[in-house]
């Protein structure tokens, strides 16, 4: 019987996201582990859409549930320690891993962040010579962004620098803020600087572009970095000197240490606290770097010999997914290639190799390091020979990349059309019913095979009571029209279904709500990462099933009504006809009836 993995995640949309769930799925998709994506919210989230996303969690159960990966720096950023391991309590007695924020006595494993900015701080000051250098630190309520801003104070000590708090900016994630961060530190507090290191890459960009409308240069001027090195700081303009946190190789350990630790029993146990070093990684952004690709990763000396790994992945887990037999192949053929001086031998075993590594989630700079590897294995009098070679494989990088990027694109307007198809036709739908076998055949198209989508009974009394209106199974909507099956929540789905016996692979738990509405939760196969994908499908679910579930409840109200008015006239009726009676009797003993004349009727008596 295979594995169940729950992950709680707070959403799926961002680079950053995708990058740290994608360890995950690689590694349960080669260990046949089934995998359970909640997408929840942030807990205690002062904002009520997060709230509604958290009710989720709480259909984890141990009869289906082995094992818990708790992104724990997303969803448990902003509340203290004491709340954080109360929650991880409640799914007790099933084991949970947190990822990201130290939660022992919970088995964690965390990113040093001390790490990436010693570095970051020894190489502005020592490299470049600066010494007043400004910080924008992340949110009060999130440790990482505390743990760096004690670094960055401990590295001024270090280097005999004052400590000046008009050069910190106290802030928060996104571009916008970057800013803001700048409008205070040059308006409202004056300040000039040599540097600035950012809370991440988007609060970076926004700063660069803001330093930009007011014709200060980057890097000439101000020297910028940021943190997480996601994909836009890359190419971004210049490109961002940053901090790499290795999410990938975060959530891939993470489930492997989890599924270890359920194969083992009691006598593998999980260790108490794993840390993972955060890296420098240097562009243009602070004054070096010439190529928006060039980076330089903590260095790890090649090996004189044929290398046997890439540069830059020394002592990470991902290299375990390149095994030696396949590097071994790349640098056979282009030594082949060399000697016969024929490039076919190499460049078709190369682009092969890069297919490979973009499907293991790899960038162009290991790519790039490794051609570099291996031209430094050739003496200088060799490399004259080889470098056409050389530049045909690196041009074969960038064709590669751009032939990938431009498939994904497509992948993502096939989806993007199909999603307004699905949406356009349960648009046209008035019955929740019909909705459900729109959305079962449109669905399928866009290569949703398996969904489950369930309803709150009673939503504005409890949430304990659901009904199950759609279950697609390979393609085929199994339930008929009016035949919803009724059943308790907090089991997840019918017993009926034997979801967790009969199928198997990845799947996104979505919670379905409307504003303060709580509508239900859906299930559905995962396909593959794509920005935004899942979100908007769960908006345009939650529209059309709002707007439905809209009609019906005024096609109540107006049932409700006729039915009302229909007793109403049936009671009006009645008293009329009792009335009459009464008004005949009545009559009948103030004039009676032997001297009414003959031609005059009792009703045409009034009172």
């Amino acid at each position: 019987m295979r594995t169940n993995i729950a992950v709680l995640i707070n959403h799926t949309e961002s680079d950053f996201h995708i990058n740290l769930l994608s360890g995950v799925t690689d590694y349960a998709q080669e260990n046949n582990i089934n995998l359970l994506l909640y997408v929840g919210g942030l807990l205690e989230s002062p904002y009520t859409y997060e709230q509604n996303r958290n009710l989720i969690y709480s259909y984890i159960n141990p009869r289906d549930i082995d094992g818990i990966v708790f992104f724990s720096y997303l969803v448990a950023g902003s509340i203290d320690r004491d709340a954080a391991l109360e929650f991880c309590k409640s799914f007790d007695p099933i084991p949970v891993i947190s990822i990201g924020r130290d939660f022992r006595p919970t088995p964690s494993i965390v990113i040093d962040n001390s790490y990436g900015i010693k570095a970051l701080m020894a190489h502005f000051i020592e490299d470049h010579g600066f010494k007043r250098i400004a910080f924008i630190r992340g949110p009060l309520t999130s440790n990482d962004a505390m743990e760096r801003h004690h670094e960055y104070i401990q590295s001024l000590t270090q280097y005999n620098l004052p400590y000046d708090a008009n050069l910190v900016v106290q802030g928060e994630y996104g571009q916008h803020f970057g800013l803001e961060a700048v409008r205070i530190l040059l308006d409202e507090r004056q300040e000039s600087f040599d540097a600035l290191i950012t809370s991440n890459d988007d609060v970076a960009m926004g700063a660069i572009d803001e330093l930009r409308k007011r014709n200060i240069s980057v890097p000439g001027d101000i020297a910028v970095a940021g943190f997480d090195n996601i994909k836009a700081g890359e190419s971004y303009v210049p490109s961002i000197t940053t901090i790499n946190q290795p999410i990938y190789d975060l959530g891939r350990f993470a489930l492997k240490r989890l599924h270890e630790h359920l194969l083992g029993g009691k006598q593998t146990s999980l260790p108490a606290i794993e840390r993972y070093p955060a890296e420098l990684v240097i562009r243009q952004s602070c004054g070096c770097g010439k190529n928006p690709v060039e980076i330089h990763l903590k260095e790890s000396e090649a090996s004189t010999e044929k290398s046997q790994t890439i540069p830059g992945t020394a002592g990470k887990s991902k290299p375990e997914s390149v095994t030696e037999e396949e590097i071994k192949s790349v640098i056979q053929s282009f030594q082949k290639s060399v000697s016969r001086k024929d490039d076919s031998q190499f460049i078709p075993v190369w682009k092969n190799f890069i297919k490979l590594l973009i499907g293991r989630g790899y960038e162009r700079v290991y790519l790039h390091n490794f051609l570099e590897s291996i031209e430094n294995h050739y003496s200088e009098k060799e490399k004259q020979k080889i470098y056409p070679l050389l530049l045909k494989a690196q041009w074969s990088i960038e064709n590669v990349f751009k032939e990938f990027e431009a498939h994904r694109n497509i992948r993502i307007l096939d989806k993007a059309f199909g999603l307004m198809d699905l949406t356009q036709a349960i648009q046209l739908t008035t019955e929740i019913h019909d909705q459900m076998d729109a959305m079962a055949i449109w669905l399928k198209r866009i290569g949703i095979q398996t969904c489950y989508m369930a309803i709150y009974e009673e939503p504005e009394k409890t949430y304990d009571t659901a009904l199950l209106i759609l279950a697609l199974e390979n393609g085929m909507n199994t339930m008929q029209k009016g035949d919803w099956i009724r059943f308790p929540a907090k089991q997840f789905l019918p017993n009926s279904i034997h979801f967790f016996q009969n199928t198997s692979g990845i799947f996104l738990v979505e919670p379905l709500f409307h504003g303060f509405f709580q509508i239900g939760y859906m299930v559905f196969n995962f396909l593959s990462w794509e920005t935004n994908f899942y979100e908007n499908l769960r908006k345009e679910v939650c529209g059309s099933l709002m707007a439905a579930l809209y009609r019906d409840e005024i096609k109540s109200m107006v049932q409700n009504f006729h039915l009302y008015a229909d007793k109403r006239i049936n009671e009006l009726k009645q008293s009329n006809d009792a009335l009459k009676t009464e008004l005949k009797k009545l009559k009948e003993i103030i004039v009676p009836a032997d001297r009414v004349p003959k031609e005059q009727k009792i009703e045409d008596f009034r009172i």
